[in-house]
Parts: structure tokens; sequence; C-alpha cells
């Protein structure tokens, strides 16, 4: 196995959900909270994350995917 492999393989294990931390349910700024204390991004297609990210709130970084483009 390659380093870029090694690499890879090492992000895909450090991956969670919203429903493996327990947080279905919770509000976007909770999210953003406990993304910020694992150091974690936050990927998502809610534009409200692009809201709390442009109003200054502190984040690990968070990734927007325009949902649903697939027709």
């Amino acid at each position: 196995m390659d380093n870029l492999e090694s690499k890879a393989e090492s992000i895909i294990d450090n991956v969670t959900t919203t429903s493996e931390a327990g947080l279905i349910g919770v509000s976007d700024r909770e999210q953003i909270a406990f993304a910020l204390s694992e150091n974690r991004i936050l990927i998502t297609h809610d534009d409200d994350f692009v809201i709390l990210h442009r109003s200054g709130i502190t984040h690990a970084g968070i990734t927007y995917c325009r949902g649903n483009a697939v027709q």
C-alpha cells in the first residue's frame, strides 16, 4: 500500500455521521460546536450552515455541497 492509499484509509476511518454522533434533531449551532470540539470538518447540503459561516461562527471547516443536483 502506498502512502496516498494509507492516508485515504486513515481519512475514511475518521468519518462520523450525525446519527453515529447522536446529533439527530439538535440545532445547527450544536452540530457546529460538536464538529469544532472534535476538530472535524462539517460536510453538508444545508444552506443554513452557509448562513452561520457568513455570520462569523467559529468552526473547524464547513464544506457545502449543493444538494440533489441529479435529475
